[in-house]
């Protein structure tokens, strides 16, 4: 009986066509991920990415995502027919000490909460539940009037100078969680549909959504209870406007009390699972620690 020889080894772009294929299959998806999804992946953390070989056939792969000082892991498949073989568990286990040598402090994923399998190898290797995420669909937003001092801008009109300040206060108020690198993304290639809330010359919020980035809305309010609901209310609507023909999905952890006071008036349309490496998973000489990972 021949032996059987796994192999992997980092993502690049001559793996985008053979990534696509996997994704299409593993997932079982009526429609591939468009090419520019897998490059926007890429252009993250270029070095944080894994693709399995059984016999020079690829079976698997997986990706991770940077955010500052904390990073997730997503999406990661193997092919049905090859599952059961502990491929998985090795491309985990390079991800993660990919993610370890780049000094991140808090390591998360997402699953389904019926993905049994899924569960199982996480918890296998070391992830432990932490909170939800909740997919938000509208139902009815207030509509709210800006004041003389607020404006809605999108990432053509957006100005280095505050950029940077507001990722700066984004970084301060999370303990260095930053969603930095993928606004840049946004700058540079869908600049039209990540919209700023700017008070008085500074930014106090974004949010942003582009399917080649990310199927749902994301972004960062810089915490002000009083105008949080005008802003994430304001930005979701704008952007709601410019996808007439989508239902925008917004998503939001259960350990955000003040975004899920103001998303009363939104149904929930999905629930996620969030895990993440708990304090004593070793696989390197860093550990991992232990605190609530936000996405």
């Amino acid at each position: 009986m021949k032996e059987e020889c796994i192999v992997l080894k980092e993502i690049t772009e001559s793996d985008i066509k053979d990534i696509c294929d996997l994704d299409l299959k593993a997932f079982k998806r009526n429609m591939p991920r468009s090419e520019h999804n897998i490059k926007a992946l890429l252009w993250n953390n270029p070095r944080g990415n894994v693709i399995a070989y059984l016999n020079g056939i690829p079976v698997g792969f997986g990706f991770s995502h940077i955010m500052g000082s904390r990073a997730y892991i997503g999406p990661f498949a193997v092919l049905e027919q090859f599952r059961k073989k502990g491929i998985g568990q090795l491309i985990l286990r390079e991800l993660i000490s990919k993610l370890n040598d780049q000094k991140i402090d808090v390591i998360g994923l997402e699953v389904l909460p019926d993905n049994y399998p899924a569960l199982n190898l996480y918890f296998k290797n070391g992830f432990i539940p932490g909170s939800v995420t909740y997919g938000f669909s509208p139902i009815y937003a207030s509509k709210f009037s800006l004041d003389s001092c607020e404006r809605i801008i999108n990432g053509y009109e957006v100005d280095e100078k505050l950029l940077n300040h507001f990722c700066t206060k984004m970084e301060d108020n999370e303990d260095g969680f930053s969603l930095a690198v993928d606004i840049r993304w946004m700058l540079k290639f869908d600049p039209a549909n990540i919209l700023f809330f700017v008070t008085d010359n500074l930014i106090n919020g974004f949010l942003a959504y582009s399917t080649n980035l990310s199927p749902h809305v994301w972004g960062y309010i810089l915490h002000d209870k009083k105008k949080a609901e005008k802003i994430y209310k304001t930005l979701f609507l704008t952007l709601q406007r410019l996808h007439k023909e989508t239902e925008l999905v917004v998503r939001v952890n259960s350990e955000a009390p003040v975004a899920l006071n103001i998303l009363k008036s939104f149904r929930i349309s999905k629930v996620l699972i969030r895990m993440i490496a708990a304090e004593d998973f070793k696989i390197s000489s860093r550990n991992c620690i232990f605190k609530s990972w936000v996405g």
